[in-house]
């Protein structure tokens, strides 16, 4: 379809971590080097599993079962969820989380947004703009673009909201999102296909409304 024509799954990132230690022995007291190295093992297989699950996704997307796909890469969130805001400050050393490394914690949430963004494709190859736009926001977020901790990540959900608009005849808010696309990266392939259709449609649109208003006059 156009949609899929114009948009690439986001590949597997390569060497985020390495497999940690071994745990303690038991009845050992737990050091510090203990602490980092059991939660290093943990965080290998969260991402383990997310990445195995995040391939099933993708073959299934290959195949074309759409459905199947969103249902593969919905269960990653078990995997690469973090607590934020008022959970994280509630949890607290209790978390899971908080043990990890900044880099850690940027590569679960790296995966969650991948896996936010493959289901916004695979409801852009269902033709249901409203739910791709839906997980398309979950990548984009409300901060400043300049800071979002996945650039890449980002471009490719507001060229998605800029697909996903057009496909619901949005002109406006398609154009919104693909030139936010360009701002931030120029060069990216989908949303310069994006644009260009855009400016077809909005000729279309244009044409249309000439006419109709010739067609009002003649018979005023």
């Amino acid at each position: 379809s156009r949609a899929l024509r114009s948009f690439a799954m986001e590949e597997a990132e390569e060497g985020m971590v390495g497999e940690g230690g071994p745990p303690p022995s038991a009845g050992a007291a737990e050091t510090k080097e203990d602490v980092t190295s059991t939660s290093s093992t943990a965080h290998a297989h969260l991402v383990k599993k997310a990445e195995e699950l995040k391939e099933k996704g993708n073959a299934c997307f290959r195949a074309k079962e759409y459905k199947k796909a969103i249902t593969r890469y919905s269960k990653i969130r078990a995997y690469t969820w973090q607590p934020d805001g008022e959970a994280e400050q509630y949890a607290g050393d209790r978390s899971s989380s908080a043990k990890y490394s900044d880099e850690e914690k940027a590569a679960l949430r790296r995966l969650d947004q991948t896996a936010y963004g493959n289901i916004a494709q695979c409801y852009l190859a269902l033709d249901e703009p409203r739910k791709c736009r839906e997980y398309c926001a979950k990548v984009i977020g409300t901060g400043d673009y300049k800071s979002h901790p996945n650039p890449d990540l980002l471009v490719k959900a507001l060229a998605r909201t800029a697909q996903a608009a057009l496909q619901a005849n949005d002109l406006d808010a398609s154009k919104e999102s693909v030139l936010k696309a360009l701002e931030l990266d120029p060069k990216f392939g989908p949303a310069r296909t994006t644009y260009r259709q855009l400016q077809a449609k909005y000729k279309e649109h244009n044409a249309q409304q000439r006419k109709q208003m010739s067609a009002a006059f003649q018979y005023a």
